[in-house]
């Protein structure tokens, strides 16, 4: 029993030296690694090297509803380490949304959206590098408009932030942050109809007014829902064309505050205005946005009604007395493109875009209404260049005051496999005036679109594919430009250690064509690895942008081969000849001589054999002359 317990005991005293052991190893190789983690990069010269530390996110998750704003506190953070040769200070810190088709499921696309926010701390124009006793953090505000008909759920947007590093390197990273969207719930989706309708107009004639005069008039409004609306507030929307709007603007606005409207309740809503001496005969639509909350604490619900309103104008008499109007005399508003954009900047056929055309009515006087634009695509190979994702390509603007501007905004997609070249894009305009209606006109823009340089590598003929240290390797092999754009400066490098590096210039390669390689390759040591020749093909595409592409082949090299003194004819230095055309050489001496030797032996043999032939005739004839005689 004693022994038993003595080796019980020897055996856990055993287990706990092993675990300590086992622990002791744990802490040696977390103490290497963390000497690792915190160690300082280093460049060949041995001076510290830091990477860059630079976090995009936003400071918590942003929350939008249906219809209303969605604001994103985005943070960028600077956690370089600094060092005697580099303070860890980014420089030039700009930040925008990325827009592409995730982004416009939910938020209205407009110019504001991806309008760029410049980072700076302490307004010095950099971001220092964070310290113990430093944050250097900086945080700006991005608002979207949220789409009315985006469902409940949260979605990804993507941020991009570009910067310079001390060296003055242009740099940028993207992330990724979510936001939380508040969809309209299916019981929603008719609530303003159902439980709150304002209804303009009721039990009342159409107001009327003549040119010239100024008319005094109320406009009923009743709710005849079954809720009460909050905060009711009715704005004439005004306009400068005569053709949209029948009076002169003599206010700065022409806001009414109702208060809150009970179920049946009917206001009041009173104007004064004069009626424009230029004024058509007919109905104008007069257009309102009332704004009222579903709840005392609830948003702000905004809709647009319509009530008409009947004027009398000048009679034909009164108006030229009755001549017809010349077109081409008539001062007509030109509306031009004042600026076109696309998001990527630079576009790659086959990629999607969002593109934005700004469109400007350049008359000082005249307001342009009913526009229609029509954008129209140059066509390539029967199809248009560029299509929208949705919907179609057209865009109605009501009107388009002097000297104003307007944004249209699409999201696009260019047709792959189009020739790297610019594209025209035409605005084709359809609009009215007052003196006339119906105008055409149009403009153009251009696109440029970029093709991605593509390049394959045919097979390697390496003859021959073992060699010794001095001698030379044939190497061929083809390069074929599969792209729709030349690849330009072709240069192919080769590199190991058992080879000289040996370069050698191609020139252009155009589109559908192989450039061919032929090159020797001098072998300047055994080789020590597995016989891997990289091969490194360089070349510019179209916009002067350096590119790489690597591959390898099998190429031996071993040493000389020495052969002994007597075996064979003598060589310098001993061995074989230093490359295989000596070999062949040499080895057709031997065989011409072997040639001449045994030539020699066969005629010597045949000599004697004939001269033994002569002597037996000889003795023959002298042995008949001794019978006869």
């Amino acid at each position: 029993m004693k022994k038993y317990r003595k080796r019980e005991v020897a055996g856990m005293s055993k287990k706990i030296n092993k675990g300590i052991s086992f622990l002791l190893v744990l802490v040696m190789f977390f103490s290497i690694f963390a000497t690792a983690v915190n160690a300082e990069l280093q460049d060949e010269n041995g001076n510290a090297v830091w990477a860059d530390s630079v976090i995009l996110s936003a400071v918590s998750v942003p929350s939008g509803r249906y219809g209303g704003n969605l604001t994103a506190r985005i943070n960028i953070s600077n956690y370089t380490v600094a060092s005697s040769g580099n303070n860890g200070d980014i420089s030039g810190v700009r930040v925008a949304p990325i827009i592409d088709s995730s982004f416009a499921s939910v938020f209205e696309v407009t110019t504001n959206s991806y309008k760029e926010r410049i980072y700076s701390y302490n307004g010095n124009g950099t971001i220092p590098a964070e310290t113990p006793a430093r944050s250097t953090g900086v945080t700006e505000n991005f608002t979207f408009k949220v789409r009315t008909d985006v469902i409940t759920g949260y979605y990804p947007i993507q941020f991009q932030a570009k910067y310079r590093d001390f060296y003055g390197d242009e740099k940028s990273i993207t992330s990724t942050i979510y936001v939380n969207i508040t969809g309209k719930k299916e019981s929603e989706e008719n609530a303003s109809d159902k439980n709150i309708e304002l209804i303009m107009g009721e039990n009342q004639d159409t107001p009327f007014g003549v040119y010239s005069k100024v008319v005094d008039f109320s406009i009923n409004m009743q709710n005849k829902g079954i809720d009460t609306a909050y905060g009711v507030n009715v704005s004439l929307i005004v306009s400068e064309d005569v053709n949209a709007f029948p009076f002169e603007i003599t206010m700065a606005n022409y806001d009414r505050h109702m208060g809150d409207m009970k179920s049946g309740d009917t206001v009041s809503i009173p104007y004064s205005m004069a009626v424009r001496k230029d004024v058509n005969t007919g109905y104008y639509p007069l257009r309102f946005n009332v704004s009222y909350k579903d709840a005392v604490d609830g948003r702000y619900i905004n809709v647009e009604k319509v009530y008409f309103f009947r004027t009398q104008g000048k009679s034909s008499e009164e108006q030229n007395s009755g001549v017809e109007i010349d077109v081409n005399t008539v001062e007509k508003p030109r509306i031009i493109v004042e600026s076109a954009t696309t998001y990527p900047e630079q576009l790659i056929s086959g990629e999607d875009f969002t593109f934005t055309l700004t469109m400007k009515n350049t008359s000082k006087t005249i307001t342009a209404t009913n526009i229609l634009f029509t954008l129209e695509a140059e066509m390539f190979e029967g199809n248009a260049v560029f299509s929208p994702l949705s919907g179609s390509t057209s865009v109605v603007v009501d009107q388009l005051a002097p000297n104003s501007s307007y944004d249209i905004v699409m999201l696009m997609n260019s047709k792959s496999g189009l020739p790297p070249k610019s594209y025209n894009v035409t605005v084709n305009q359809k609009y009215d005036i007052a003196k006339l209606k119906s105008i055409e006109d149009k403009a153009s823009v251009a696109i440029p679109v970029r093709q991605v340089a593509r390049l394959s590598v045919g097979a390697f003929e390496v003859m021959p594919a073992d060699i010794q240290v001095g001698s030379q390797s044939n190497i061929m092999f083809g390069i074929n430009n599969t792209g729709k754009i030349a690849l330009h400066n072709v240069n192919v490098i080769f590199q190991a250690d058992s080879i000289n590096m040996t370069e050698t210039y191609m020139g252009n390669i155009e589109p559908g064509t192989t450039g061919n390689v032929d090159v020797m390759l001098m072998a300047i040591a055994p080789t020590q690895d597995d016989g891997k020749i990289n091969v490194i093909i360089q070349y510019e595409d179209e916009t002067g942008e350096l590119h790489y592409t690597e591959r390898d082949f099998n190429l031996f090299v071993s040493e000389i081969f020495f052969m002994d003194d007597d075996f064979g004819p003598e060589f310098p230095n001993g061995g074989f000849p230093e490359d295989n055309s000596n070999r062949i050489n040499i080895m057709a001496v031997i065989v011409v001589v072997l040639i001449v030797v045994i030539g020699a032996i066969i005629t010597t043999v045949l000599l004697v054999k004939k001269k033994k032939q002569k002597q037996a005739m000889f003795e023959m004839e002298e042995e008949d002359e001794d019978e006869n005689s």
